[in-house]
């Protein structure tokens, strides 16, 4: 977790808009849930030799974002702990 947290909208359009994100970034939406003024999604953006998946939780009034929450991770990044190793079996990539 970077423990950050983007305030304003000008902010996340600067932050989403930075240099870093100059070339094309493809994201694929893989799960779209709503329910009353929740929103979750789930998207994959596949980046040089790395694939980072988000889940979004959003809080929408009156058609507008007005709160965020986004956890990023990239599959098969951390190690799994070797007492694990007899009670589970590896993910196989999807």
């Amino acid at each position: 977790m970077s423990g950050e947290r983007i305030v304003g909208r000008a902010n996340f359009i600067a932050v989403n808009s930075d240099d870093g994100y100059a070339d094309e970034r493809s994201v694929e939406l893989l799960r779209i849930l709503a329910d009353g003024n929740l929103v979750v999604t789930e998207v994959e953006i596949p980046q040089d030799h790395v694939v980072y998946r988000a889940v979004s939780l959003w809080t929408v009034s009156d058609g507008e974002i007005v709160g965020a929450r986004e956890y990023w991770t990239s599959p098969g990044q951390d190690p799994a702990p070797r007492w694990r190793a007899g009670y589970v079996e590896p993910l196989v990539a999807d």
